[in-house]
């Protein structure tokens, strides 16, 4: 194996061994010492130590994973533990050798493979599309190794990906069940159901904030349907005045402890709770600061240009990210439009690009998704990567095209072009991994018509 797999075989194991509450400091540290920038891991480290009774240095690891990843939630009470071991976990097995069948069942059928064996060739299924093969190959492991919270992981992405989805939400919940002792504090409570419609209701983020916004049109089903919970939900504070303004109360984690929750749930169990087989509110539910979006018009909108918002890096900058260069064909061949761009962090070098072709630079100075949903608002078109903004403009039902890498997450699905989650959004998929620029010719084609 070489160092990379050396280092994915480590890491793997050391996270199992996380779940079921052993923690190895000295292979955490080792890890920490190859990838020093890897906020989740630190952010586990951190948890390792707080389990262990350290907590000057939980507390110091737990400041390094907040400085470096301010997308994630990384807060005192670990709640989000599970889901970022999961996050870890799904990006683990996500370079896929070239497909050949023969080779992935040669691997199963030698004496006593490891779990790890199973979990990597599900993956590689799932990524190469093979679903029914990914299920069956889960099956295997279930038989072999019992109820395996990565063999879950798996198992509920084919199965969404196949848009199984009463099926899919079982598995999703089952599997956070498998984790939900790291939730000490919360876990004593019960999960939120249907029949349950007056209490205290908490709900917790997932880890990514487009999931988050994803997810958070389950809320606005809750406060519809059931008027008598009263609701205590913790999000990302980049969130926090966005969906205030859409009615959404937000609340710090001194006020939960303050108060005795009576249910629990997941921002990403909810839609198990509603057992949906359609989405809610495809058409939108997030809407922009009025006062904001009329400042941000006044200033850079008042005109008569087609008005084009773009984002080209998610996050944490993997295979769902492109480079600016994408855009270069539409900066000089578009007439009487203008572009915006909506990119957070930029490098010198796509600041002077930017600059070059007079693309309006707005992201960087976006204060949280207050103002992104205020720019947003008084656009045409956002274009981009799969990433929070897109995700947002969906949500607030503004036209969206969304350039996404051949094996894209379980919610676009295989095939779509367009999305059961918001209407307003198409999607265009590339036909050869990794390249974006093939991609981008039938995105210039259809923004032209």
């Amino acid at each position: 194996m070489n160092r990379a797999e050396v280092f994915e075989e480590k890491l793997y194991n050391l996270l199992l061994n996380h779940l079921d509450e052993k923690y190895d400091i000295d292979e955490y540290l080792f890890l920490l010492e190859q990838e020093p920038d890897n906020s989740m891991l630190t952010y586990v480290l951190s948890h390792a130590y707080f389990s262990l009774n350290q907590k000057d240095l939980a507390e110091k690891y737990l400041k390094k994973a907040q400085a470096m990843n301010t997308n994630i939630d990384f807060d005192e009470n670990y709640e989000n533990l599970s889901l970022v071991i999961y996050y870890i976990f799904s990006t683990i097995t996500s370079q896929i050798n070239p497909f050949c069948e023969e080779d992935f069942e040669a691997e199963l059928n030698v004496e006593n493979p490891p779990l790890k064996t199973f979990v990597d060739i599900a993956q590689k299924y799932m990524k190469t599309n093979d679903l029914s093969n990914c299920i069956r190959v889960c099956n295997l492991a279930y038989e072999k190794f019992g109820n395996k919270p990565n063999v879950k992981f798996a198992e509920t992405s084919a199965l969404l990906y196949s848009r199984r989805l009463s099926a899919g939400w079982d598995g999703n919940e089952e599997r956070f069940d498998l984790v939900r002792h790291q939730l000490k504090q919360y876990a004593k409570k019960p999960k939120f159901s249907l029949q349950k419609n007056y209490g205290k209701l908490y709900i917790y983020p997932v880890t990514q904030i487009g999931d988050t916004i994803f997810f958070v049109r389950y809320i606005k089903k809750i406060q519809e349907e059931y008027p008598k919970l009263k609701l205590f939900v913790i999000v990302n504070p980049s969130l926090k005045t966005l969906f205030e303004v859409n009615g959404v109360s937000v609340y710090d984690h001194d006020t939960l402890r303050k108060n005795e929750m009576d249910f629990q749930q997941s921002f990403e169990g909810l839609p198990w709770v509603f057992k949906d087989s359609e989405f809610p509110y495809r058409e939108g539910y997030l809407k922009a600061d009025k006062n904001l979006s009329d400042e941000y018009k006044t200033k850079y909108f008042n005109n008569d240009l087609r008005k084009i918002g773009i984002v080209w890096n998610s996050s944490d900058k993997d295979k769902r990210s492109m480079s600016i260069l994408n855009f270069e064909k539409m900066f000089t061949s578009y007439k009487n439009t203008k572009f915006y761009s909506l990119q957070k962090v930029l490098s010198d070098e796509e600041r002077e690009y930017l600059k070059f072709y007079n693309v309006e630079n707005l992201g960087e100075n976006f204060r949280d998704f207050n103002d992104t949903a205020a720019v947003i608002s008084n656009l045409d078109v956002v274009l981009g990567c799969d990433t929070s903004v897109t995700n947002l403009s969906g949500a607030m039902g503004v036209k969206t095209i969304i350039a996404l890498p051949q094996n894209a997450d379980w919610r676009w699905g295989v095939y779509e072009q367009t999305s059961n989650w918001y209407a307003s959004v198409e999607l265009f998929r590339q036909r050869v991994d990794t390249c974006f620029e093939e991609v981008f010719e039938r995105i210039y084609k259809r923004l032209e018509e």
